[in-house]
């Protein structure tokens, strides 16, 4: 009936929320591409980890944000919700910026999205090599970076379009 007033707080909060969505969907592609190129064969993922130094970089980094910040150990057993609240929170953490720079800008969802996605992936052959989770990005084979690049598309895409949809529901209200 009335409208809501939109505020950058809101902008962040949505912006949050797409962040959240757009990081299922890149994992959701990610699981689809793993499938289709393992020929139909079980998921074949690999073995599970059995140390520290086997799991996915945003479980390392969440180990070392609680061990360095909060001087807690964490023990191994905890490294898959480790990993989630990581990813999770870095999606989130993303698309709240996306969400204030989108709401001051003109809207150009496709583009916007295409460009955070390639932002995120960028920035990943940064940090992540300075942490030592990483090799330098000249040292990976193009198809490699192609492919992680694709699926850092699908999450910009994402958050664009999720962010696009809220505040399209948000203004009808």
């Amino acid at each position: 009936m009335g409208t809501t007033a939109e505020t950058p707080l809101t902008d962040v909060l949505i912006g949050a929320g797409a962040g959240l969505a757009g990081t299922l969907a890149k994992d959701q592609f990610q699981k689809f591409a793993a499938q289709a190129s393992s020929s139909g064969s079980d998921e074949g993922g690999g073995d599970e980890p059995s140390s520290w130094d086997e799991v996915s970089a945003p479980a390392q980094v969440g180990r070392r944000v609680i061990e360095g910040v909060f001087h807690r150990e964490v023990p191994f057993e905890q490294h898959e919700k480790v990993m989630w609240g990581t990813h999770l929170g870095y999606g989130a953490s993303w698309g709240a910026l996306y969400g204030v720079l989108e709401a001051s800008a003109k809207p150009r969802t496709l583009a916007h999205g295409l460009a955070l996605g390639s932002v995120v992936w960028a920035s990943a052959y940064v940090i992540l090599p300075a942490a030592k989770l990483y090799k330098p990005i000249w040292k990976y084979p193009p198809k490699t970076l192609a492919k992680d690049l694709s699926y850092h598309l699908v999450y910009g895409l994402g958050v664009a379009l999720a962010f696009a949809g809220a505040r399209r529901l948000l203004q009808r209200t």
